[in-house]
């Protein structure tokens, strides 16, 4: 399966971080110590990880699927099963387990849980309920970590203006950590990288896409943690955490649109920004064109809001495909399934915000009556919106 393929996998979690046979492991980003215990998730092709943390000693961890080539979107009233999350909890000597299946083409259309366990460290059990949703059973648990020294991984960037300026490798599970320096001109919205044992593919990850801010500004430097971990499943002692040998910073995109190295994450980012931009521009105009004394009347503001919301009809229209694949290098078959599934991300996260937006109005609206904080909600309303189209036209200038 192509990088392309890979990265529309997992197009719902541009704040996060994995790839279709990664799950959440986002929670390892700001990991700053080595956990004493991970949840492990076996697979015909090797096990996942995610690391138990903090006090009440939880963790979680979101295995996301490969989306089918044909399906009906969930607007037609089928959503698909899209994740699979691992929620684990210490109570006294056993773990108390929880796997949710979760569904709909980005992720958001609902969840059930299926299994309920109680397991000891390093006792394994199988997930079999899973099966009536067409997947096959996980094997799952929590197992004490059996640390080793980790040894540096070989970096190669493949975006001249990335440079690695220090690499750090301490004890597995823990993180590589990373400094890398934008010698650019340009601000860097988003970086991709990819880790590799002897050669294999092992996950992807990408890093930014936030809409207010730029990952690394021109000339700044950013701080790393990269994935170490393998696919090796611990043995009946506990994990004894097998890492990857090489680490590949394989694309960067710029805040005006602009990229170097692989064009996936820039036909990623280019093609949200599309779909943003579709609607944005008249979520904008509305705003804007609020009479002061509809401004007043949080009713009022919550209705258009959800007005525009229930407009947004999520469909990639062939003149943006075109427009998107036009602006990029040839990308092969998968362009065909991916592109216009990236168009219809960018429409949805515009619809979900409105929608949050409008429950959040009216949230404040039923604790206080006050002008004052109506006004500041809306203030600051528009200008997230205003910037982001901003940003939208931005990324889509090139």
């Amino acid at each position: 399966m192509s990088h392309l393929r890979l990265i529309i996998c997992v197009v719902v979690c541009l704040t996060c971080s994995v790839s279709i046979t990664k799950v959440a492991a986002q929670e390892r980003e700001g990991a700053t110590s080595q956990p004493e215990y991970v949840i492990e998730v076996s697979r015909a092709d090797g096990c996942l990880f995610a690391p138990i943390k903090g006090t009440t000693n939880r963790g979680s961890l979101v295995y996301t699927l490969p989306r089918p080539v044909n399906y009906l979107p969930d607007s037609a009233g089928h959503p698909i099963v899209s994740k699979v999350t691992f929620s684990a909890q210490q109570n006294g000597d056993f773990w108390s387990l929880s796997v949710v299946v979760g569904v709909g083409e980005f992720y958001d259309a609902g969840e059930q849980q299926v299994a309920a366990l109680t397991l000891r460290t390093n006792e394994r059990a199988e997930v079999r309920e899973v099966a009536r949703f067409g997947l096959n059973p996980f094997s799952v648990g929590v197992v004490k970590v059996l640390g080793a020294t980790a040894s540096k991984p070989r970096v190669n960037s493949r975006v001249q203006s990335i440079s690695v300026e220090k690499l750090e490798a301490n004890m597995l599970p823990e993180p590589y950590r990373l400094t890398l320096k934008n010698n650019s001109s340009k601000d860097v919205l988003a970086i991709q990288y990819n880790t590799y044992k002897n050669g294999q593919f092992l996950f992807l990850k990408w890093l930014g896409m936030g809409l207010p801010r730029p990952l690394i500004k021109a000339g700044e430097v950013y701080r790393l943690e990269a994935l170490s971990e393998a696919h090796t499943c611990a043995d009946p002692d506990g994990y004894r955490p097998a890492q990857s040998n090489r680490l590949d910073i394989v694309s960067a995109v710029f805040t005006d649109g602009s990229y170097e190295g692989e064009p996936g994450l820039a036909a990623l980012l280019r093609g949200v920004a599309l779909g943003n931009k579709k609607h944005l521009g008249r979520v904008v105009a509305t705003l804007n064109n609020l009479s002061e004394n509809e401004k007043s009347i949080p009713a009022v503001v919550i209705y258009q809001l959800r007005y525009l919301a229930e407009g947004i009809d999520e469909t990639a229209d062939s003149y943006i495909v075109d427009e998107l694949e036009n602006s990029l290098p040839p990308l092969g078959p998968e362009a065909t399934f991916a592109l216009p599934n990236f168009i219809r991300a960018g429409q949805h996260d515009v619809k979900t915000n409105l929608l949050i937006d409008a429950q959040q109005l009216e949230d404040i609206s039923n604790k206080t009556q006050k002008a004052k904080a109506m006004n500041v909600w809306l203030t600051q309303t528009k200008a997230k919106y205003e910037h982001w189209l901003a940003l939208a036209k931005a990324v889509t200038a090139h």
